[in-house]
């Protein structure tokens, strides 16, 4: 668990490519009509709320995907000191695969 928590941190480090394509995103979507007087109209909080929604949810699955590829990784670097072991002992004399 402790590992899974240290890769999240380093992964949630990663993630800082993309504050500036979000950023901008934000804006053009939400900051440039709110200054253009959509405030007062009635559907522009559900707006925001799709907006900030969408980034969240855009934001979770990079950030997991990153995370799974990163344990994904781990697990073929497993795999592979796994086999180099088995193959190490059986060439050992009387060493059996």
């Amino acid at each position: 668990m402790r590992g899974l928590l240290e890769r999240a941190a380093r992964r949630a480090g990663r993630l800082r490519w993309m504050v500036v394509p979000v950023a901008a995103y934000l804006a053009v979507t939400a900051l440039l009509p709110l200054l253009n007087g959509a405030g007062a109209r009635s559907g522009f909080a559900r707006h925001i709320a799709w907006v900030a929604g969408g980034c969240a949810a855009v934001t979770a699955f990079v950030f997991l995907a990153q995370l799974a590829s990163d344990a994904a990784a781990s697990a073929r670097t497993q795999a592979r000191a796994m086999r180099s072991s088995r193959h190490e002992r059986a060439d050992q004399p009387g060493g059996r695969a």
